[in-house]
């Protein structure tokens, strides 16, 4: 990790199961949305790429190859930040995921450590999303809270809980092989067909991740000049 502190010092913190969990004592956990048909998702995918090499090579992409994103690596992604802190709730928007059928779902996380997706709804359209490429992306991760705290305490610890924990499902998904960009989240029109309602399901922070693409650079190129 020599040459990256800012990086090692946030693994460390990532890497603890109270990191970020400071004031959350006795705020609402956010309940995700419980489906019919219930999908399993794999276990995790064994890291494809060495830490400190993903580390190495870390950067923010948005324009990702037009391949399926493994099921495994979607598991991998979510498993560390979903395990690690039971107040959030997680959503997934899947235009391009193995297994799984186009559309949005909530995550819920099993007593075994397995986890699994319940479909809510379809994906959210280009207004959905603060950029385009967003929408274009073949996996979003959406981490949301409930924000009902009790009176005189503050959401504040809430947020800094969903951005270390994001952070550490973006670790994940460098070890796994992806690229990825963190992004506020999506905007008002995109939420219904999430199910949130901002207040006991607000979104908080969002993850796109996908295969690399070798044309990534000329395509954003392309992408601002339109």
């Amino acid at each position: 990790m020599t040459g990256y502190p800012q990086f090692a010092q946030a693994l460390e913190q990532a890497r603890d199961p109270r990191a970020g969990a400071a004031g959350t004592d006795g705020l609402p956990p956010c309940l995700p949305e419980r489906g019919d048909t219930p999908v399993p998702l794999p276990a995790p995918a064994a890291p494809a790429v060495a830490l400190p090499a993903a580390l190495a090579d870390r950067r923010s992409t948005r324009l990702y190859a037009e391949q399926e994103v493994p099921a495994a690596a979607v598991s991998a992604v979510l498993s560390g930040a979903v395990r690690l802190t039971p107040l959030l709730g997680w959503a997934v928007v899947a235009r391009r995921a193995q297994g799984l059928a186009v559309g949005s779902y909530h995550v819920e996380a099993l007593p075994d450590g397995g986890l699994r997706l319940h479909r809510v709804g379809p994906v959210p359209g280009a207004e959905a999303w603060p950029q385009r490429e967003f929408h274009l992306a073949p996996v979003i991760v959406v981490a949301m809270a409930n924000l009902l705290v009790p009176a005189g305490r503050s959401a504040a610890p809430l947020y800094q809980l969903a951005g270390r924990s994001v952070y550490r499902a973006q670790l994940a998904a460098a070890t796994a092989g992806l690229e990825s960009c963190l992004f506020y989240g999506p905007t008002l029109a995109g939420r219904t067909a999430l199910r949130f309602d901002s207040v006991t399901r607000a979104p908080l922070i969002g993850l796109s991740v996908g295969l690399p693409n070798p044309k990534s650079s000329s395509l954003l190129t392309k992408a601002i000049a339109e």
